[in-house]
């Protein structure tokens, strides 16, 4: 069957930001135990972390960034009941992200990532569920235009993305009566 869902979570991308993330998700399930999930997520940073000693890292410069991961990633189910699973996934995704500082840098790319996982179904048709998701591959980003420092290397993915939100499950029969519905109105 489909899956659609929403989150929301962490998303350090860079080490000196404090920053979330808000997204959805498609998924289609292969078989009892492996399925395929598409994600688009949008983060944004709120504010600056802080450096050594809790000093706030480079305070003055007023830098923001935003970032557009689409990844894929196929999920294999390690623990399936009724009412949780607990599974692993790995996949691949093109990151788009914006620096705005003195001049507005932009960094695209693709990388890998690892994510493990549980969910708990809450309804006959709807699940939550937690994540936590490993990005790699910093070294795979090129900045668009370059400029004297090449911002692409500060792009660490150093700490894992730590993600919660709700996925709704559906049939091919289910997901063809909603649109229907839908396209009735």
């Amino acid at each position: 069957g489909f899956s659609l869902g929403i989150k929301i979570g962490t998303h350090p991308i860079f080490s000196h930001f404090k920053s979330y993330s808000f997204g959805g998700e498609v998924g289609y399930q292969i078989s009892n135990y492996i399925s395929i999930l598409g994600e688009f997520a949008y983060g944004k940073a709120t504010n600056w972390g802080d450096g050594p000693l809790g000093i706030p890292v480079w305070p003055y410069w007023g830098a923001t960034y935003s970032c557009i991961p689409i990844r894929a990633t196929l999920l294999h189910s390690l623990i399936k009941a009724k009412t949780f699973s607990i599974y692993l996934g790995g996949g691949l995704g093109y990151y788009l992200i914006t620096v705005k500082w003195n001049e507005t840098i932009k960094i695209k790319g693709l990388a890998p990532h690892v994510n493990i996982g549980m969910e708990l179904r809450i309804l006959k048709r709807g699940a939550i569920f937690g994540e936590l998701k490993k990005v790699f591959g910093p070294k795979w980003l090129k900045e668009i235009e370059e400029y004297d420092d090449p911002w692409e290397k500060n792009v660490h993915f150093r700490r894992p993305e730590l993600i919660i939100g709700i996925r709704f499950y559906f049939n091919a029969s289910n997901l063809k009566s909603i649109l229907l519905s839908i396209s009735r109105k």
